[in-house]
C-alpha cells in the first residue's frame, strides 16, 4: 500500500523541487459543483443546454438538502436527472375519519408544477390501503387535479374493501397523452397496471385541467358506505418518469 507522501504519476510528476502537479491535478481536487437552488416560476432564466438546477418547490421537501429535485435543460425541456423523481409520499399511515362521505385520504399532498409533466411522461402511484373490522364497503378513488379535493377528475376507482381487516397493495400508472388528458397504462383493469391480462375494453384517456399551465394534486380518496369504520393510507408513493424523447 502506498504511503501517505505517495503521488500518482496522473496527477504530478517529481521534478528537482519536489512534485510537480500537472493538468489532472485541479480537475481531482476540484471543490465539487453544487446545482444552482431556485424556484421552478424562475426556470426560463437558467435555460442553457445541459445546465443543472435544484429546484426547491420540485417535489417533497428532503431534510438536509432544502427541499426539491435536480433537473437538467435538455435544449426543449427540463428533465430530471436520471430521468425519474419523487414528487409525493408520506412518511406515517394517514388514518380517514368515520364517515360516509368521500374524503382525502393523503390531505397534506405535495402540488405537481405547471408545465413539469411533458407529453410522454409517466406518473407512476405506489399506495397501501387498509379498512378495520367490519363489512362496511371501503371504496378507494385516484384524482387529479388543481383543487386537491373529491371535485377534481376521476382517474380510477381503484378497490372496494367489504370484509373484516383488509387492505391493498397497487401500482398504477398514468402517461400524458396531451397537456389536458392522461392515459391509464398497463392492462384494463381499473385497480392495477402490471397484474396481468385481463378482460375487458381498454380505459379511455381521462380529461383533466391544462397540466401545462395548472399546479395539479393526485388525490386519494376513501369512501365507506354507512361511515362507523375507518380507512388508513398505510404508505403512498407518487413518482414521474420522463421520456427518452
Amino acid at each position: 500500500m502506498a504511503d501517505a507522501n505517495t503521488v500518482s504519476p496522473s496527477l504530478a510528476t517529481l521534478g528537482a523541487s519536489g512534485w510537480v502537479p500537472n493538468a489532472n491535478w485541479g480537475a481531482i481536487n476540484a471543490v465539487p459543483v453544487v446545482p444552482q437552488a431556485a424556484l421552478w416560476a424562475n426556470r426560463a432564466q437558467f435555460q442553457q443546454l445541459g445546465r443543472q438546477v435544484r429546484f426547491t418547490d420540485v417535489g417533497p421537501s428532503e431534510s438536509g438538502l432544502g427541499g426539491g429535485n435536480i433537473l437538467y435543460w435538455t435544449g426543449t425541456r427540463w428533465k430530471p436527472v436520471g430521468s425519474n423523481m419523487l414528487l409525493d409520499s408520506i412518511d406515517t399511515p394517514n388514518v380517514a375519519a368515520a364517515n360516509a362521505a368521500e374524503q382525502q385520504l393523503n390531505p397534506n399532498h405535495v402540488a405537481v408544477n405547471a408545465g413539469l409533466l411533458q407529453d410522454g411522461d409517466r406518473l407512476r402511484i405506489s399506495l397501501t390501503a387498509s379498512k378495520n373490522a367490519g363489512t362496511e364497503a371501503c371504496t378507494i378513488r385516484l384524482r387529479y387535479g388543481p383543487l386537491g379535493t373529491t371535485a377534481d377528475a376521476l382517474l380510477a376507482t381503484v378497490v372496494s374493501l367489504s370484509g373484516a381487516n383488509q387492505s391493498t397493495g397497487v401500482q398504477l400508472e398514468f402517461k400524458r397523452t396531451s397537456s389536458t388528458t392522461l392515459q391509464k397504462e398497463g392492462n384494463a383493469d381499473t385497480s392495477t397496471s402490471f397484474a396481468g391480462g385481463v378482460t375487458g375494453a381498454f380505459p379511455a384517456a381521462v380529461t383533466v385541467s391544462d397540466m401545462g399551465i395548472t399546479p395539479m394534486f393526485m388525490s386519494i380518496t376513501t369512501q365507506m358506505s354507512v361511515g362507523a369504520e375507518i380507512a388508513t393510507l398505510q404508505n403512498y408513493t407518487l413518482d414521474h418518469f420522463a421520456t427518452d424523447s
